[in-house]
């Protein structure tokens, strides 16, 4: 399961060989204001915001790093709501070489919490650190750096064993665009997951590991200074509980809420409720190496038993955006072009696939405990697909650390997850969850035409161009693999009291933290 969740049709920004300049930004978000207005914004403050999930580290480039919204850090670049790249610690970037060299030019005038200066030294260290093998960088990169260096003071270079036109997006990352201070790393070794050094415009004070953090407002921040004093982030896996806090003042912001149950009764409550574009997909995810869903016989009786039109309409209340047949097409947030001989509900065709297996399809549908719309929906999902005769599926509810041990080892049988990409770009869906290669093979899948359609992407910098490879890519992988089936894209709702303005995140759930305050 993905904590970066990314509906609605955007369209990539085009990326051209060459130079690209930015005007100077400091993470720049919607910024539109929520709550009470107010002629000046208040400074001080502890923000407390809830989350939903644990999280494992905070060390950006340990193994499935930090999943929540840690502004300790900040990216080289950012990417706005309408997929455009601008900068962040690099100011612009060149590709060069015929497509094989990517050159940076950073930020002067920055330095990280602990006074270490952040330079073309620093960043090659990070860069090289989050490129490591079993990194969640490694997973988007697959292996297209093979080298990084300083070329000067404030410029990098890297060297790419292939084209990849999504490498800015990629930097815009956090799993690989965080900048985590060298000397950290050095001071603390084994326990730097404890002690995150970032440029970012709060500090890392304390905390309970995987529970809270509690963040200071850094003086030395090289951009606009936060109003806040202090942000606590605590991490309740039980959505219920964090309803209560919230109704109770315990907190004051819930994070990536459950909308769909709690928003209407949240206005009601005369909180603030902000709903942002989809970014996030509920799917099944069925592998293609274990039985029985190494016959694709299996996984296509699966899909055909799921009616997703009625899942959308009476598990998620029509908030949810349906996606028109297969993976995530090209250009993510919920694209919607149909796929000609896309597999759909059938069921009878999933009773006649049945029989030609033998009669029998047993198998478990594993899910993440902790959220009562998730345990709807895989129960509806168990009841149709035992009304299947012969179909006979258990529900599996596991912790977080567990459903990502089997999802990435493929030791699992059909998960419901809800997954997506922090970026827009399809190379960071497709490269990742179906190159054979990709650490983060999500599907055990090992397919040459896959693989071919992804290198074929990568290499292209138009974006219309690319996204007809990438459609095609779509197109084989809904009709011809069938590991996963789309539920549909979801919104983002962010619940808080009025007295919080700003925390508006775009679609990625960047937020500006320097704008945010409280009256």
């Amino acid at each position: 399961m993905r904590v970066h969740r990314v509906g609605l049709t955007v369209l990539m920004a085009t990326i051209f060989v060459g130079s690209v300049l930015f005007a100077s930004t400091a993470g720049a978000t919607d910024n539109s204001s929520l709550g009470t207005a107010s002629a000046k914004p208040v400074n001080g403050g502890n923000l407390v915001v809830e989350v939903n999930a644990t999280w494992l580290s905070l060390d950006p480039d340990s193994p499935r790093g930090i999943t929540i919204p840690l502004p300790v850090f900040q990216t080289l670049f950012t990417q706005e709501s309408n997929n455009a790249i601008t900068s962040d610690l690099a100011l612009s970037y060149k590709f060069t070489n015929a497509g094989l060299t990517f050159v940076m030019t950073l930020r002067k005038g920055v330095s990280y919490q602990d006074g270490t200066p952040f330079n073309a030294q620093s960043a090659v260290f990070d860069l090289q650190r989050s490129f490591a093998a079993g990194t969640d960088c490694d997973g988007y990169v697959n292996g297209a750096v093979s080298n990084v260096v300083a070329t000067g003071p404030y410029t990098v270079a890297l060297t790419l064993t292939r084209r990849d036109a999504a490498l800015p997006y990629v930097l815009a990352n956090q799993y690989c665009g965080y900048m985590m201070s060298p000397t950290s790393v050095s001071t603390y070794g084994a326990t730097v997951a404890l002690h995150p050094v970032g440029t970012g415009p709060f500090v890392y004070a304390s905390g309970v590991a995987g529970n809270t953090a509690i963040l200071n407002r850094w003086s030395g921040y090289w951009g606009p200074k936060a109003h806040l004093a202090s942000v606590t982030i605590e991490a309740t896996p039980v959505e219920a509980s964090e309803w209560t806090n919230l109704q109770s003042g315990q907190a004051d912001v819930w994070s990536v809420a459950d909308g769909v149950t709690y928003a209407s009764q949240s206005k009601a409550a005369g909180f603030n409720v902000v709903r942002t574009a989809a970014a996030s997909n509920n799917y099944l995810e069925i592998s293609t190496t274990t039985a029985p869903f190494n016959n694709i016989l299996a996984r296509k009786a699966v899909i055909e038993a799921i009616n997703v039109k009625t899942i959308l309409k009476n598990v998620f209340q029509s908030e949810v955006t349906p996606v028109a047949g297969g993976p995530l097409p090209p250009a993510m947030l919920g694209f919607q072009k149909v796929v000609p001989g896309a597999v759909s509900y059938n069921p009878a065709g999933a009773e006649k696939l049945v029989q030609e297996l033998g009669g029998s399809l047993t198998f478990t549908l594993a899910y993440m405990s902790g959220s009562s719309l998730l345990a709807l929906l895989v129960t509806v999902e168990q009841q149709m697909l035992n009304a299947i005769p012969g179909m006979h599926v258990t529900l599996l509810p596991q912790t977080s650390a567990i459903f990502l041990q089997q999802e990435f080892t493929h030791s699992y049988q059909l998960q419901q997850t809800i997954g997506g990409s922090t970026n827009g770009d399809p190379d960071l869906l497709f490269a990742t969850r179906f190159f054979s290669t990709a650490p983060d093979n999500e599907f055990g899948l090992m397919n040459s035409t896959v693989d071919k359609y992804i290198i074929q992407g990568e290499a292209i910098y138009n974006t219309a161009a690319r996204a007809k490879i990438y459609q095609k890519l779509n197109d084989y992988l809904a009709t011809k693999i069938l590991c996963q089936d789309q539920i549909g894209s979801n919104p983002e709702f962010y619940i808080s009291l009025k007295s919080v303005h700003n925390y508006t995140p775009n679609p990625y759930g960047w937020f500006d933290w320097s704008s945010v305050w409280m009256s």
